[in-house]
């Protein structure tokens, strides 16, 4: 492939990467490239009723004249429609990956396993559990085993939990002193640098 095709389709790559990153371009670039198809089946279909009056009226060379056009139009009727199939399927990714996210979220957010129903907990003062970026590409991770139990004191440098991931597993110490809190369940599954636990 030469620099140039090389360049191009980087700029095209650039520009689809810029669209799904943004709904509402996204959205404009859709609704142009339907309106400007739209207007081009259009005049094709305004060609094909002259071309048919033409070879009627006029004969074949005529016709051919208006033949030519025809057949470009619906040439570019073509690309444009296989590029609103492509914004379309952008489209589809965005929905599927803002549905993903927000299930992500809610699924770590929506409970407390470990609070007792009708307790509220003041977390104000109290250092969060984090999981840290392990440097590698895994987003999610699983709760091997709480070395300590829920409600249980601990010193800082005590071992808390052990967590596991497609490529490592490692241990995580406490950083203060108090009194620990699960957010997680052992066995269940997260997202990296997510909250799993407080010390209070």
């Amino acid at each position: 492939m030469s620099e140039r095709k090389k360049l191009k389709l980087e700029k095209e790559r650039e520009k689809l990467r810029s669209l799904l990153r943004d709904p509402e371009s996204l959205d404009k670039e859709l609704e142009a490239y339907t309106k400007t198809r739209a207007r081009m089946i259009r005049v094709t279909v305004f060609l094909f009723i002259l071309y048919i009056f033409s070879l009627n009226q006029f004969g074949r060379e005529f016709a051919a004249l208006v033949a030519i056009p025809m057949v470009v139009i619906l040439v570019g009727v073509a690309i444009v429609h296989a590029d609103r199939c492509q914004l379309l399927m952008l489209q589809v990714l965005q929905e599927e990956g803002s549905s993903q996210e927000k299930g992500e979220r809610e699924k770590l957010t929506v409970e407390k396993p470990c609070v007792a129903d009708g307790e509220e907990r003041v977390l104000d003062s109290a250092f969060e559990v984090v999981i840290p970026s392990f440097g590698v590409d895994d987003k999610r991770c699983t709760i091997a085993q709480w070395h300590v139990a829920d409600g249980v004191r601990v010193k800082k440098g005590d071992t808390l939990v052990t967590i596991e991931t497609d490529k490592v597993t490692t241990e995580l110490e406490a950083e203060r002193d108090g009194t620990l809190r699960h957010k997680v369940r052992e066995g269940e599954a997260t997202l990296v640098e997510g909250v799993i636990g407080w010390i209070e």
